[in-house]
């Protein structure tokens, strides 16, 4: 592999590159999501109709995940990203073609989400894998809050952007401004010198070595405790967090005094205090001794500004809002650097899956139980429930064994990649 040196500073070609091709990529996600989510419920008017779709789009990661994670840290992972670029264009073209040419069918956008958010898992895996390679050693911090940033600030721009251009255009047309944008995307990556391969041996493996890499990736997440730890926190705040959107969402359409124009208010100034956020993580780098006391008060106190968030006046929920989005991006950006800098490089498409099969698998369970729940006793008392539980899983997870936590979030990388 191609090696990048510190002296460079972040801003590598190849690092520019990634960060170019992700926004591209970014951006045609929204312009189609958030859109076609839209149109589910305009043309069928079923709410279970369009969370059936939200299904379809979880399934694979349940399913897939920890299937493919061999095969993707065993490979060129440039190759899987171009490969799958080139699969993304077919899917989104062709479902452009055909929605230019025939009427609405439920069916057929089934079809569409399955196939797309399979192809999703891979590119997630790969890309996840793949992106700490183009950051130059010593500035994780620096690259994570980059990619953080990114993820937020054009989800700022481009969901009421989206928004008008459904009004504006037919989804067809939609479908084939994000094909265009794909095409973008590959002819950039395609550019960028590191592979991401480990080693020097060929991508094809035989069955007999997929079954042990398969079995390493799991002995290895059973081995180190502290990596377990955070994952398995990590995937109880990520799905409790998801039951408490339900909860909130619903507390916020039911309140008079509030509604849903000013939790959209809400919600924006949580983005736009995650991009300040990761402004000030680009600019200071949190000492590597100090991470796991950062990340430990940070998990504490989110859970606190969520217990009391529905308790407040409107103008402190969206002071809440906001310390909760700055709070949030800061514990992505320390989390991802620590992780990524402690799992050896050949490892992360397995652990990044067992991740993503906990967070997914817990994800539906607490969405539904929260819908549960929220129907039976007061949304207040549930979300402060569910914060409590967290908090909980904070003590167990990550306070009482921090011996072993702690060098995870100490972790600094030391290859040159």
């Amino acid at each position: 592999m191609e090696r990048t040196t510190k002296t460079k500073g972040l801003w590598t070609k190849d690092f520019t590159k990634i960060t170019l091709t992700s926004a591209i990529s970014i951006i045609g996600g929204e312009i189609m999501h958030l859109p076609m989510s839209l149109l589910v419920f305009d043309e069928t008017q079923s709410t279970f109709l369009a969370a059936f779709i939200l299904v379809c789009g979880m399934l694979p990661d349940i399913l897939l995940s920890i299937v493919v994670a061999p095969l993707i840290d065993r490979g060129s992972k440039k190759r899987w990203i171009v490969v799958l670029d080139v699969l993304f264009f077919l899917t989104f073209a062709w479902m452009g073609l055909y929605t230019w040419r025939s009427a609405f069918h439920y069916g057929a956008y089934v079809l569409f989400t399955l196939v797309e958010s399979t192809l999703a898992v891979f590119y997630r895996l790969a890309y996840d894998a793949w992106y700490p390679d183009l950051i130059p050693v010593g500035l994780e911090q620096k690259g994570f809050s980059v990619a953080g940033m990114l993820q937020d600030s054009i989800t700022i721009v481009m969901a009421p952007v989206a928004t008008i251009l459904y009004t504006l255009m037919p989804i067809h047309l939609l479908l084939f401004i994000s094909a265009a944008t794909i095409v973008l995307a590959i002819f950039i990556e395609a550019q960028i010198s590191v592979d991401g391969k480990i080693g020097t041996g060929e991508d094809t493996m035989s069955l007999q070595s997929y079954f042990v890499d398969l079995k390493e990736g799991f002995r290895y997440f059973k081995k180190e405790k502290g990596v377990r730890n955070i994952f398995t926190y990590m995937s109880i705040s990520f799905s409790t967090g998801d039951g408490i959107y339900v909860l909130e969402r619903t507390y916020f359409q039911t309140t008079p005094h509030l509604g849903i124009t000013r939790y959209g208010f809400a919600t924006s100034a949580s983005m736009a205090a995650r991009l300040l956020s990761g402004i000030f993580l680009y600019k200071k780098k949190v000492p590597v001794k100090k991470r796991f006391a950062v990340v430990k008060f940070v998990y504490m106190a989110l859970n606190v500004l969520t217990g009391v968030l529905l308790f407040l006046p409107y103008p402190l929920i969206i002071a809440d809002y906001a310390m909760q989005g700055g709070l949030g991006n800061t514990s992505y950006t320390l989390r991802e650097t620590a992780t990524k800098s402690y799992i050896p490089a050949e490892m992360r498409a397995r652990i990044g899956a067992i991740f993503n099969l906990m967070i997914s698998t817990a994800g539906v369970l607490f969405t539904l139980l929260a819908g549960y729940i929220g129907d039976r006793i007061p949304i207040r008392a549930a979300v402060v429930g569910f914060a409590i539980f967290n908090a909980l899983a904070v003590i167990l997870l990550i306070y009482l064994p921090g011996r072993v936590n702690r060098p995870v979030y100490e972790a600094e990388r030391t290859e040159e990649v």
